[in-house]
Order: C-alpha cells, then structure tokens, then sequence
C-alpha cells in the first residue's frame, strides 16, 4: 500500500509539471495587444510622414508624439498586468483541479477493483521467497465469490482447488477434486485426472514423506494418458507416474517399455521432454545399459510397425527408424526408411545424408559407388560444403575420372575440417601426395 501511495503521488507530480510547462508556453496565435501595438507604430509613422512632407509643424509633431508614446505605456502595462494576473489564476487553478482529479480517480479506482489490505511485494521477494500466502488466500476469496455467481463454472472450481494446494491444503484440494470428478464426469479432461492424481500423491508425500503412488493414483494417471493425446505434456507426464507406478511394484520392464516409449514420442524439442529424461535417468542411472538386444530390437521393431501402420508423416521418427536400423546393421531397412522420410521432405539434409551413408555401407568392397548414391553427395555438398564423408567421396570419384585439381580441391577442403592429429588427416594427406606424384 505504501509503495502504491508513493507511485501515485510521484505520477502525480509528474503530470503536473508537465502540465505547467504546457500553460507556460508562449502562444503562436497573434494577440489582440500585438495588433494594438502595431496600430501605435503606424500612427508614429503617419505623424512623422505629415511632417516631412510639411502638413504639420514641428511643435505639433512633438506634441502630437507625446501624447501616443503616453498612451501606448498606458494600455502596455494595464493589460500586462491583467494578463499577469489571469494566467496566474488560471494556472493555479488548473494544478490544484488535476492534483484532485488524479488523486480521486485513482484512489477510487483502486479501493473499487483492487485491494488495499495486501501488503506490498517487491520483486526481490517473488523470486527468492515465493508469494506470500495471503495472495493465495485473498485470490481464494475472490474465487469463491464468483463461484456463488456461477455455480457450475468447472474452471473456477479447478482453479480453487489449485490455489488449495498452492496453500498446502492437499484435504481441501483432494475433496475439490473429488467433488469436479463425481459432478462434471462428462466435462472431465485428461488434464483433470493428472492433477487430481498428482494431488494424490502430494498427500502420500506429506504423510509419509516419500512418493508413493496408490493404486488410487494409478488409475487417474492411466485414465488421463489413455484420454490424451499421445506426444502432448500431460500425456507425456502422466504415462511416466504410470511407469513410476509400475517402478514401484518392481515392475522394472514394464516401467522401461513405457519410459522408452513416452522419450521416442514426445517432441525432441519439447521442455518438458529433458525434465522427463532427467527424471528417468535418476531411477535408472544406466537406462541405456540396462536393455539388453533383444530389448533394443523390440523397440525398433515396434517403433516400425507403429510407422508403418499409420503411414506416418513425422520425418524425425522415420529419421530415427533409420538411424536405429543402421545401429543394428539392417542397412536395407534404413534405407528403406530415409526413404519414406525423403518423400515428405525431398530437401532435408538430414534425411539425403542418411540415405547417402546407407547405401554407401550397402555396398561390397568390390562394388564402385553407383550414380544415385553421387548424386545424393552432390546434393549434401551443395547444402553443407564442408561435410567430410561427401568430400572424401566426390574426391574419390574424380580421382577415378582422372580430374586430379578437382580432387586436390575436394581433399585440401576435407582437411580444413579434420584434426592434424587424427588417423583421418594422415589418410587424407597420403591421398594428396598419390596424387601429387
């Protein structure tokens, strides 16, 4: 409240002088004294005409100029002084009738739709303590008024069950749950089932100070990853609880099927997808170590049928089917793969360099590199200039076709990207000096 009083005097102020600066300034308009004044000067110059052609005498003329010069200090220092004394009261008057103004609206305004009796809160505060809790109980207030205005308004009955467990009152929260899912049953989302399940589990945590999931849990968890949609974050979360549960009634491979498959789903660049991944990494260290090949083969497999089921149109998961087939050697069905991913997206360097790479390994020792699989380095060049294996290829190929300056080019560009101290630098420089002789 104090530092709101402060604002609005310091606003207030401000305005004001700015106002004052405004009334101050000099009007471009001419004024009626102006054109008097003016007036005065012509007859100067008219009396002094009529003496110089002779119309008038010498002492008229000083006489006559007397008279004008009195009564032009005259009107100049009456109407200065009334002009004075009009600004002044009109300005005065003016800042006293805006300081009110602003201080009545503004307080009105305030007391009418905000509320004096919370304290202030810097933002120093928000950050490193948290909001104090009679934000959460004033906010709870409103909520219940606008509840008594629309009784069957399921979203502010969410949102005071939410500010419940913001509060810490998980038995307040849980009955609010319970009550939105016995009495909107037809308005029930998925995102209702994991927030009521996640309430559950707060409590378990406050009782015996660990997670634990209860069977009552599980089933929001499964009911709302069985109504999301699959790749989406309450789906994601709530799929994981489903395998945390299963974690915990040792279930181990179960809960792995379900970790691996909710990270093959959701979205790579998804936020919420790295806070999964660290998650599951802390229950399982060595996730990676603890499937076995066969497990490793299952998964791709059922990644495939999934994809192949559905005629997918996700690039990146037909990127990864093909990458996960080359991983096991099965060279024709990432190729096969890159494929499919191509089709969607005939331009994406990823995909041309997956293929390209593929069927390079397809073929024998005895095999040269075919015109389609050049062609598919030749494009890679293009995109990316400095991709090693396209240059160590095309190099090759112009070797082959006797066009040695364009292979030294291919190779001098190849070595820009290699480490001198690797075994491929070394490789790269023999094949120079073969050709340099």
């Amino acid at each position: 409240m104090n530092t709101f009083i402060f604002l609005i005097i310091f606003i207030t102020i401000v305005v004001s002088l700015i106002f004052i600066k405004f009334l101050n300034k000099p009007a471009k308009n001419i004024s009626v004294e102006e054109i008097n004044t003016k007036l005065f000067q012509q007859q100067f110059n008219e009396i002094e005409s009529d003496l110089n052609r002779g119309l008038i005498e010498k002492d008229a003329y000083v006489s006559m100029k007397k008279e004008l010069s009195k009564r032009v200090l005259s009107y100049a220092s009456k109407n200065t002084k009334n002009d004075i004394y009009q600004d002044n009261k009109l300005l005065n008057f003016s800042v006293f009738f805006i300081i009110i103004i602003l201080f009545f609206i503004t307080f009105f305004t305030y007391f009418y739709n905000g509320n004096p009796t919370l304290p202030d809160l810097s933002f120093n505060k928000r950050s490193n303590y948290g909001v104090p809790s009679i934000f959460y109980e004033e906010a709870l207030k409103d909520v219940e008024k606008k509840i008594q205005i629309q009784p069957d308004n399921i979203e502010l009955h969410i949102l005071k069950a939410n500010t419940y467990s913001l509060l810490g009152k998980q038995d307040y929260s849980l009955k609010l749950w319970k009550y939105i899912i016995d009495s909107y049953p037809e308005k029930i989302s998925a995102d209702i089932y994991l927030s009521y399940g996640e309430s559950l589990m707060q409590e378990a945590l406050n009782k015996q100070n660990e997670i634990l999931i209860s069977d009552k849990a599980f089933k929001m968890f499964e009911k709302a990853s069985i109504e999301s949609e699959i790749s989406s974050e309450v789906w994601a979360i709530s799929s994981f609880y489903v395998g945390l549960y299963f974690y915990q009634k040792n279930k181990i491979n179960e809960a792995k099927d379900i970790w691996s498959f909710v990270i093959d789903e959701s979205p790579v660049n998804a936020s919420w997808r790295s806070n999964l991944l660290e998650q599951i990494n802390q229950i399982l260290p060595d996730t990676n170590n603890n499937f076995n090949d066969e497990e490793i083969i299952e998964m791709v497999n059922r990644l495939a049928k999934r994809l192949y089921t559905n005629d997918s149109e996700n690039i990146l998961d037909w990127q990864k089917l093909g990458k996960s087939f080359m991983v096991l050697g099965k060279i024709n069905k990432a190729i096969d793969a890159y494929n499919r991913a191509l089709i969607l997206d005939s331009e994406n360097i990823d995909s041309l360099i997956g293929l390209a790479e593929a069927k390079l390994l397809n073929l024998t020792p005895e095999q040269k590199v075919t015109d389609d699989i050049l062609k598919l380095f030749n494009t890679i060049i293009i995109h990316e200039p400095s991709h090693p294996l396209a240059l160590w290829v095309l190099a090759e190929e112009e070797i082959n076709l006797n066009n040695f300056n364009k292979a030294k080019i291919l190779l001098n560009n190849l070595l820009l990207q290699l480490n001198p101290d690797s075994e491929e630098y070394k490789l790269v420089e023999d094949k120079l000096e073969q050709i340099n002789r």
